[in-house]
């Protein structure tokens, strides 16, 4: 979409600021709640699509201008050094203030010596074997626990990256609206190689045709899984009701990863995936 169109569909003017837009996206989200519990006429229903679509062009837009600024403050920190140098040269007979200023120098320098080491250590990081996206109404999820226990099944991959997207089930404020609105945005764009949701989020993504059916199982294992733990859906109708999902609540890659569910864990394998043949593996496996 037009980032000119975009902000035409929000009602706001032209390249206003993120903060302004975001205030705009959750009025527009809140109105069409009402239009849709008044039983507004269709014609003059806020299209809530188009809406979601101008808001994500937006933020990608700011999200693109936050980089390029990344980019340019970089070479500006010798300069700032310099001018603390000079400084501190300035007032080398002040005693107080050359020593606040020495601080504060000291303080500087640690804190981009350690900036530096950790972007050192996230560039260095292999690509990961495999991604995850926690997908529904969860919280505060210990992901590097749960990386850990995944790399202790797997021991030969080298790095899992786990996202938590929040999606709330029941809509009891307007924050809770906005999260769930932004949670739809995230999943346009998302390409992990398996989701993980609770039973009510799986139900409604079903229908979008972002899985795929888990047709690489071997049959044994099915048979021996109970059937309460086995999640179908006709999707398809060449291939009519079909396996989609695990439930894989007490699974103990869980253990300590804070992973308290609302209405079960359903693993599932998503069809945008880059690394499906590792997201095979491990559905496979949590099923032994």
């Amino acid at each position: 979409m037009d980032l000119k169109r975009a902000y035409e569909i929000l009602g706001v003017t032209y390249k206003a600021p993120i903060e302004e837009v975001e205030e705009q996206f959750f009025i527009l989200i809140k109105s069409h709640k009402t239009q849709l519990e008044t039983n507004v006429d269709s014609q003059n229903l806020i299209n809530i699509d188009e809406v979601n679509e101008a808001y994500g062009t937006i933020k990608e837009y700011f999200e693109k201008l936050e980089k390029e600024k990344r980019q340019q403050d970089a070479p500006q920190k010798s300069a700032f050094r310099k001018k603390l140098e000079h400084i501190l040269y300035y007032y080398k007979f002040h005693i107080i203030a050359g020593i606040f200023i020495l601080v504060v120098t000291v303080v500087i320098t640690l804190s981009t010596i350690e900036q530096r080491q950790q972007q050192a250590i996230i560039d260095s990081l292999p690509p990961a074997d495999l991604t995850i996206n926690i997908y529904g109404q969860f919280r505060n999820i210990e992901k590097d626990t749960l990386e850990d226990n995944i790399l202790t099944m797997f021991p030969e991959w080298e790095r899992v990256e786990i996202k938590v997207t929040t999606s709330p089930i029941e809509i009891n404020s307007q924050f809770d609206v906005g999260e769930q609105q932004i949670s739809v945005i995230e999943l346009m764009h998302d390409e992990s190689d398996v989701f993980i949701v609770d039973a009510f989020h799986f139900s409604t993504l079903i229908e979008r045709d972002i899985f795929l059916p888990l047709t690489f199982l071997n049959e044994n294992i099915i048979n021996d899984t109970d059937n309460e733990e086995l999640f179908y859906a006709s999707i398809d109708n060449e291939i009519g009701e079909a396996l989609y999902g695990l439930d894989i609540t007490n699974h103990p890659i869980f253990i300590d990863s804070n992973m308290d569910p609302t209405n079960r864990n359903v693993v599932t394998f998503h069809a945008r995936g880059n690394e499906q043949e590792n997201a095979k593996k491990f559905i496979e496996t949590l099923m032994n």
